[in-house]
């Protein structure tokens, strides 16, 4: 009885919130149309008719009145039946007899109505951070605080819920949120960044007592979300811009890094154990390939904090991390990898792009071959796309190797330091 009053409750909450912006758009509409009409100068001509008419405007007023009643009782009809179809489509997806955490689902199904506007607006409109939209986010919030308490501590769905409700809106575009400058602390940026680190990590690390909900949601999307945070992890040194060589001498976060190469590498052993999501991997290469992408920058990262500390070495782990890492997602002459099994072209050269041709991962490539005499996957992938001054004589490997050494002087000098080459 509680549940059944609680989705009476909540259908009645969406449908008040959604006829609210209905009612505000409407007005709105209504004052710049009589804006238009006094500005064309008509305004004299309502007013005579008034004096001349008065009964017939009355009556005619009042047909009005009962036609936008009718319009609006046929409007509510519309959005509480639409809510009302979106909440049972929910609550039979993911409230079968083969789901679990069922008190807690009742919210999440709730949720994922409100989301279903949230996203919407996302996607063909605005940004998640749009005061207009923030009504819902409220509500998301609420909603996520009451149904989490009936989630077990180690379940982890809790971490499904973060990231499809708060992370997702941000991650499917790569947005940072509203008021991000390179050179200033972005608190709020902060937050998204930690809020989805917990994520991931709840979802890693959690059991899950509803397998659907592990394998359309887990399984799927952790790639993603792990890109997601590597891209904005910089942040959590309180800038953007500039932010890597901190990052890189932070042991935490490098820590951290290390954590999520291993959580990485367990859910490709979980892949394997599910059909579903092996034909899903399978339709969707993209997922594969940004986990691929997502190993190799972490170990990359990995790689450049043991520089830093003076640890570097040829032999270490992380420097076979990479190796193999990049050369999984470049693949060889006898296989082809997932990037190039994907069906968007452009997608598959951004992402090549990423591992190949970005200046980290060109200096990956010169201090290995410099300071340890191995070749990397792709390394022999040099044009001038990263040149935009004038020609000269020099060769654009010559270019290449100049603009590295400017950027990563400190690098560099540490590596020549250590093995004494000038």
């Amino acid at each position: 009885m509680i549940h059944l009053l609680w989705s009476v409750f909540f259908l009645f909450l969406v449908t008040a919130l959604v006829v609210s912006y209905i009612i505000v758009g409407s007005f709105l509409f209504i004052a710049i149309k009589r804006v238009i009409i006094f500005f064309k100068k008509k305004q004299w001509v309502i007013q005579d008719y008034y004096h001349h008419t008065t009964n017939y405007l009355k009556e005619k007023t009042l047909k009005r009145q009962q036609k936008y009643k009718q319009q609006a009782k046929f409007v509510l009809f519309v959005i509480l039946s639409f809510n009302l179809f979106l909440y049972v489509t929910y609550k039979v997806e993911w409230m079968g007899d083969n789901n679990a955490n069922l008190n807690a689902k009742q919210y999440w199904v709730a949720g994922q109505v409100v989301y279903s506007y949230r996203d919407l607006y996302t996607k063909l409109i605005g940004h998640p951070d749009d005061n207009i939209i923030r009504p819902f986010t409220w509500l998301q919030e609420w909603i996520y605080q009451q149904g989490s308490q009936y989630l077990p501590k180690d379940d982890g769905e809790i971490g499904v819920w973060a990231d499809i409700w708060f992370i997702h809106p941000y991650s499917q575009r790569l947005l940072y949120t509203k008021g991000v400058s390179g050179h200033r602390v972005s608190p709020l940026m902060m937050a998204l960044v930690e809020r989805s680190w917990f994520s991931l990590q709840k979802m890693a690390t959690g059991k899950y007592a509803d397998k659907q909900i592990m394998e359309h949601y887990y399984y799927r999307n952790f790639p993603s979300r792990a890109f997601y945070y590597l891209a904005n992890k910089g942040f959590l040194t309180g800038r953007s811009q500039g932010s890597a060589k901190k990052y890189r001498q932070n042991d935490k976060l490098l820590n951290r890094d290390r954590q999520l190469i291993a959580w990485l590498d367990e859910l490709q052993d979980k892949w394997q154990v599910s059909p579903k999501t092996l034909t899903f991997i399978q339709q969707h290469p993209k997922v594969e390939a940004l986990l691929q992408l997502t190993q190799q920058m972490l170990a990359g990262d990995l790689m450049f904090g043991s520089v830093f500390k003076r640890k570097f070495s040829c032999d270490t782990p992380e420097v076979e991390q990479y190796l193999n890492y990049r050369l999984a997602f470049i693949g060889d002459e006898h296989t082809k990898s997932a990037f190039q099994r994907m069906q968007s072209q452009e997608q598959a050269k951004r992402l090549y792009g990423i591992a190949v041709k970005t200046y980290i991962s060109r200096m990956s490539s010169y201090i290995l071959a410099r300071f340890c005499n191995i070749k990397t996957a792709g390394e022999d992938v040099i044009d001038d796309a990263h040149f935009t001054y004038k020609p000269s004589r020099r060769t654009p490997k010559e270019r290449l190797e100049e603009s590295i050494k400017s950027i990563f002087r400190e690098e560099i000098n540490i590596l020549e330091e250590m093995y004494h080459d000038n």
